[in-house]
């Protein structure tokens, strides 16, 4: 994961983008994360508002959601080879996914700082 994923207000394309693993994660769903994100920040700039502050907040967002993903998804290996073991852990991380960090981007609060500040402790 790069250093800073919005450089300068607005996201640098080639750089924005993360894989908690490139063969078992959802990498292209972080890609989107960034994408909103950045298309609320051009949006707010356009219409003449300070992103200084938001940039912060997505920036540390994002970090919040790729961290807390990790687990998930890293060093997973090992256990592919159980059929059983898999079997549940696939069930468990499709319930995390569409119960959780697809649950936020389709019902549009990913971008929404108010909402995602206030059910901040209960995402943790």
């Amino acid at each position: 994961m790069q250093k800073n994923v919005f450089s300068g207000g607005l996201g640098n394309y080639r750089r924005c983008w993360s894989f908690l693993d490139p063969f078992y994660s959802p990498g292209s769903d972080f890609i989107a994360m960034n994408n909103s994100f950045i298309t609320e920040l051009i949006v707010k700039q356009s219409a003449g508002e300070d992103i200084v502050l938001v940039t912060g907040q997505y920036e540390e967002l994002f970090r919040t959601l790729f961290l807390a993903f990790g687990p998930v998804y890293e060093d997973q290996y090992p256990i592919m080879g159980n059929a059983k073991v898999m079997t549940i852990k696939v069930i468990w991380d499709f319930t995390l996914y569409w119960c959780g960090i697809a649950l936020l981007f389709f019902r549009n609060k990913l971008c929404d700082l108010a909402f995602m500040q206030s059910a901040g402790t209960l995402l943790q």
